[in-house]
C-alpha cells in the first residue's frame, strides 16, 4: 500500500487539493464529482476526498504530495492575509500599508517566482518590529481558524487572483509557493532580514498614518511576557530568556556586554540556571560573543528536543457507516418515517476502507534535561465480512461484489447485493438463503423460508423470515415467524411471532401475536389479545377489546437481547464442551497409538521364530539329494508353506497396525485443526457477547407507554421497576 502518513495533516485542505488535481489534469471533473458524492455523508467529507482518490489509484502518492505542498502554500497565503488583519487590529500598521505590502508580495511572486512572507516585507520596510511579528504569529498559532475567520474568507478572491498568475505546470507552481509552508512552521526568534528597498520607500510615504511606537512596544512586552516563563538580566550584559515550555533559551546583549567573556564562562552561566541540554556548538557561541547583531536580535543558545506525539491506528471509511435515521422532516414540519436515508452503492473492486497504522511517538527532553513523555498509541483491526475482502497487507477492505456496504456492530465490513423474485416464493423458487438484500414482488408462501439481509415483500403468509437488516412488508403478516436485526414495518400482523432489534411499525392492528422489539413499537391501530415487549417504548391507538382476552405489554425491557445473550452463553458453553470432547479424543487417539505400537513390537517378536523355521526348512530342502524320499520332501515343503503363510499373516497384521497409526495421526491433526477452529469460533462468540452487553448498557430502555385511545381493563402493563393491571 502507498504511504498514507501525510494524509493526517490536511485538515481544511482536502477540497483545495482535489480542485488542484482537476486543474492540473490528474483527475477529471467526473472523477471529482463521483468522489464528492461517495464521501458526501462522511465526517469531514472534503478532507476524506484525497484519501479516496489515492485509495482508488486515481492519483499517485507522489502527485498527492505535490498537491499537498501547493495547497499548504495557498493556505499560507491566506494566513498572510490574516497576519495583516491582526497587524491592523493591533494598530501596528494601517490599511493602506497592508495593501501596499500585498501588492509588493504579488509583484515579487510574478517577477522572481518566490513567495515572500508579509511580515518580512513589512520588517524590511521598517514598519514592523521583530517583537510585533512574533506577537502576531503567536496569536495566529493560538487562535487562527481558516474555516471560521471572516477576514480570511473575505480575501479569497485576492488569493485566487494571486495563484492564477502562476504557471499551469504543477511543479513550477510548487517551486514558487511551497517554501511558505515551511516558513510558518518555524517558531524560532531568529528571523532573516529582507532588503526590499523600493517597497520601503512606499511604506515610508504612508508611515504618518501609523500609531505611536510606545503603544506598540507596550503591547509587544505584554504579549512576550505571556509567552516566556523567565527573563533574567545578568551583570555581564546578557539577558537570558526561557520559553514557557522550557524547550528553548535565548540570549540578548545590551551595551554593558563584556566582550572578553569566554565560551566556558557562557556555559557556566547556563549551568548556574540548570540549562544543560541542547546547548549550541562552541563556534556559534563564539560568534555570539564577537557579533554586535545580537544587541537587537535574539540568539538561540539552547534548544530541547520536543516530544513527538504518536498517532493511534485509525480506519477511514469511504461509505456512510450509519445510513439509517429516524426519519426526514417534510417542508410542512412533519416527519416522514418511511424516508430513512439513501442506500450507499459500490462496485466490485472499490476500496471501502483503509487502515492507517499507529505511529509510535518519541519522548523529548527540555533544556533542563527533563524527559517529556508521550501518550502510548492504540492499534485497531480492520475486518471484512461477506462480500468484502482484505488486501494482502490487511490495510484495505475491498468490495468483492457490487452492492451496498454495511458496517456491523462488531466492526466487520460487508457488501450486500440484491436478489429479486418477480413473483411468489413457492415451490418454483424454493427456500431462499442469500447474504444480500431480497425483494419479493409477490407473497412468501406457507412453509417457505427466506434468510437474507434486508427483506422486502408484498405479503407473508405462514412463512419464516430471518433478516440481518430491515424487513418491509407492504401488506400483512399472517401466521408467520420473523426475526430481524433491523426494523420491521407492515400493514398488519396477525397470529405471528415477531422478533426485531430495531423499530416496529404497523399501519393497522396487531392480533393474537407475540412481539419482542428492542426499538420503538409504533402501532397506528388496535392491539388485540397480544403480548408485546418494546424496549424503547410503545405507541398505540388502543390496547385491548372488551370481548377479547387481555393484552400484556412490557416497556423498557429488552427480551430480545436477553434471549440473544442466553443463546450466546449456551453457544459458548457448547463450544467449550466441544473443545473438551476434542481434547479427550486426542488423548484417546494418543493412547491407541501407544497400544498399537506395543502390538507391533509383539507381532514383530512373534514373527521371528517363523523366520528362523523358514530358513531351517529351506536349508533342509537344499540339502536333500535328488534320490531322496519324495514323501519326506513333500512333508518339508508342506511345513514350509505353513510357516510362510503364518509369517505373511503376521506381516499383514503389522502393516494393518501401521496403517491404523497413520490414520490415527491424521485424526489427531484434523482434531487439532477442529480445536483451533472451535477456539476461533468461541472467541467470536465472546466478542459478540461483549459487544451485545456494551450495546445494551449504552442503550438503556425507555419505559414509555402512550395510547391515544383507551387501554381496556385487564391489560397487564410492566416496566423495569413497575407494573399495573
Amino acid at each position: 500500500m502507498e504511504n498514507m502518513s501525510n494524509i493526517d495533516d490536511i485538515t481544511g485542505l482536502g477540497l483545495t487539493i482535489s480542485e488542484l488535481a482537476v486543474k492540473h489534469g490528474l483527475i477529471s471533473v467526473s472523477d471529482l464529482e463521483k468522489a464528492m458524492k461517495i464521501c458526501a455523508d462522511l465526517e469531514n467529507s472534503h478532507d476524506v476526498i484525497p484519501q479516496y482518490l489515492i485509495a482508488q489509484n486515481l492519483i499517485s502518492q507522489k502527485n498527492y504530495e505535490k498537491l499537498l505542498a501547493l495547497a499548504r502554500a495557498i493556505a499560507a497565503r491566506e494566513k498572510d492575509v490574516k497576519f495583516g488583519t491582526i497587524a491592523i487590529k493591533k494598530k501596528f500598521i494601517t490599511q493602506s500599508m497592508l495593501q501596499l505590502a500585498l501588492d509588493e508580495q504579488v509583484s515579487l511572486l510574478k517577477n522572481q517566482k518566490k513567495y515572500t512572507l508579509l511580515g518580512d516585507i513589512l520588517i524590511a520596510a521598517g514598519m514592523l518590529t521583530l517583537q510585533q511579528r512574533e506577537i502576531i504569529l503567536l496569536e495566529q498559532n493560538r487562535y487562527y481558524s481558516r474555516d471560521t475567520d471572516p477576514s480570511v474568507q473575505s480575501q479569497n478572491n485576492e488569493t485566487d487572483s494571486l495563484f492564477s498568475t502562476a504557471e499551469s505546470n504543477i511543479d513550477e507552481e510548487i517551486s514558487a509557493l511551497s517554501s511558505v509552508a515551511n516558513s510558518y512552521e518555524n517558531n524560532s526568534l531568529n528571523f532573516s532580514e529582507n532588503n526590499s528597498q523600493g517597497f520601503s520607500k512606499k511604506i515610508s510615504q504612508s508611515s504618518s498614518e501609523g500609531t505611536s511606537s510606545d503603544t506598540s512596544q507596550n503591547t509587544a512586552h505584554d504579549s512576550v511576557n505571556k509567552y516566556f516563563a523567565q527573563s533574567e538580566q545578568f551583570p555581564c550584559g546578557i539577558r537570558l530568556i526561557i520559553k514557557g515550555d522550557a524547550n528553548a533559551a535565548y540570549f540578548l546583549k545590551d551595551a554593558e556586554f563584556d566582550k572578553n567573556m569566554s565560551i566556558g564562562q557562557i556555559k557556566e552561566l547556563l549551568a548556574s540556571r540548570n540549562i544543560i541540554h541542547g546547548i549550541v556548538e562552541n563556534n556559534l557561541i563564539q560568534k555570539f560573543i564577537d557579533s554586535d547583531m545580537f544587541l537587537t536580535k535574539a540568539f538561540k543558545i539552547a534548544e530541547g528536543n520536543a516530544p513527538i506525539q504518536g498517532k493511534n491506528a485509525s480506519i477511514q471509511y469511504f461509505f456512510t457507516k450509519n445510513r439509517l435515521k429516524s426519519g426526514t422532516i417534510r417542508e410542512n414540519g412533519t416527519i416522514d418515517f418511511r424516508e430513512r436515508g439513501n442506500i450507499p452503492q459500490v462496485e466490485k473492486g472499490t476500496v471501502l476502507a483503509i487502515k492507517k497504522n499507529a505511529v509510535e511517538g518519541q519522548v523529548g527532553k527540555n533544556i533542563f534535561n527533563d524527559t517529556i513523555r508521550v501518550i502510548p498509541t492504540r492499534d485497531i483491526r480492520l475486518k471484512a465480512g461477506k462480500g468484502a475482502v482484505l488486501s494482502p497487507d490487511k490495510l484495505k477492505v475491498i468490495a468483492d461484489v457490487s452492492g451496498h456496504p454495511k458496517l456491523s456492530y462488531d466492526g466487520k465490513i460487508y457488501v450486500y447485493e440484491t436478489f429479486v423474485v418477480n413473483g411468489n416464493v413457492d415451490f418454483k423458487t424454493g427456500n431462499i438463503d442469500y447474504h444480500g438484500d431480497v425483494i419479493v414482488r409477490g407473497c412468501i408462501q406457507n412453509g417457505f423460508k427466506v434468510k437474507a439481509n434486508n427483506v422486502r415483500a408484498a405479503e407473508v403468509d405462514g412463512a419464516t423470515i430471518i433478516a440481518q437488516g430491515n424487513v418491509i412488508i407492504e401488506q400483512g403478516i399472517n401466521e408467520s415467524t420473523i426475526s430481524s436485526v433491523g426494523s420491521l414495518s407492515a400493514k398488519f400482523i396477525q397470529n405471528s411471532n415477531i422478533y426485531c432489534v430495531g423499530d416496529l411499525t404497523t399501519e393497522k392492528e396487531i392480533v393474537e401475536s407475540n412481539i419482542e422489539c428492542s426499538g420503538v413499537c409504533n402501532i397506528k391501530g388496535i392491539v388485540i389479545y397480544s403480548k408485546i415487549s418494546a424496549k424503547m417504548g410503545l405507541y398505540a391507538k388502543q390496547i385491548g377489546m372488551e370481548k377479547s382476552p387481555p393484552c400484556t405489554v412490557q416497556v423498557g425491557v429488552d427480551i430480545f437481547a436477553d434471549k440473544t445473550l442466553n443463546k450466546l452463553n449456551q453457544d459458548i458453553t457448547d463450544k467449550k464442551e466441544m473443545e473438551k470432547m476434542f481434547s479427550e479424543a486426542i488423548v484417546k487417539l494418543q493412547n491407541d497409538i501407544q497400544n498399537t505400537e506395543a502390538k507391533i513390537l509383539h507381532l514383530t517378536s512373534s514373527k521371528e521364530p517363523y523366520e528362523d523355521k523358514r530358513m531351517e526348512l529351506l536349508s533342509a530342502i537344499s540339502s536333500l539329494e535328488s534320490t531322496a524320499d519324495e514323501k519326506k520332501s513333500n512333508q518339508i515343503q508342506s511345513e514350509l508353506n505353513l510357516v510362510i503363510k503364518n509369517s505373511k499373516e503376521i506381516s499383514r497384521k503389522i502393516a494393518m497396525c501401521h496403517d491404523n497409526i497413520m490414520t490415527m495421526r491424521h485424526s489427531i491433526t484434523d482434531t487439532e485443526q477442529h480445536i483451533k477452529e472451535n477456539l476461533a469460533q468461541t472467541e467470536t462468540l465472546l466478542e459478540e457477547k461483549k459487544t451485545l452487553i456494551e450495546w445494551v448498557t449504552s442503550n438503556q430502555g425507555i419505559p414509555m407507554l402512550k395510547v391515544t385511545g383507551i387501554v381496556v381493563a385487564g391489560t397487564y402493563v410492566a416496566g423495569r421497576h413497575s407494573e399495573e393491571t
